[in-house]
């Protein structure tokens, strides 16, 4: 983040989020259960937290996605994370393809072996830094939560992914 980042916080959260509010209701309770995510609670449990607002997003074939809202206002915790940079080193990545992989297994040959991660719940299987917790807080039914992994909707959510 950059120094002293003028945040300012939502408690309100977007429609989509009430509008499908059982799948955020499903969302939370299985982070909660996972560790994903912490709470509730009735009063701020961080001096200076920041809470961003919680929507959902449809998701092919037929589902939906929880996405946290970390861009939403002008002063919102993305656009005051640098996007090309990460603790003042540049970075640049590129996200693999399908083709990069199936290259990879014709390089190794038959018998090679391969394995893949969970990705139905990516970002939120990789641990945040209890640093972050107090930039990663939403509302949900007038209690307080925070994101103790990686939430879809955070600037550099694909780059530690």
């Amino acid at each position: 983040m950059t120094e002293d980042p003028s945040l300012v916080s939502t408690l309100r959260n977007h429609g989509s989020a009430y509008q499908y509010f059982d799948f955020v209701d499903e969302f939370i309770a299985t982070g909660l259960v996972r560790c994903e995510t912490a709470g509730p609670f009735e009063t701020a449990p961080f001096m200076d937290l920041h809470t961003s607002p919680l929507m959902t997003a449809p998701k092919k074939p037929d589902s939906r996605r929880a996405v946290f809202d970390a861009t939403f206002g002008e002063f919102s915790l993305n656009n005051n994370t640098p996007r090309d940079t990460d603790l003042n080193n540049p970075c640049v990545y590129d996200y693999p393809f399908v083709d990069d992989f199936k290259q990879l297994i014709l390089e190794e040959g038959r018998g090679c072996f391969i394995w893949k991660r969970d990705l139905s719940r990516f970002y939120m299987q990789i641990p945040l830094d209890p640093v972050e917790y107090p930039k990663v807080c939403y509302v949900w039914r007038k209690k307080l939560y925070f994101f103790t992994s990686l939430m879809f909707g955070l600037t550099h959510s694909g780059l530690q992914g």
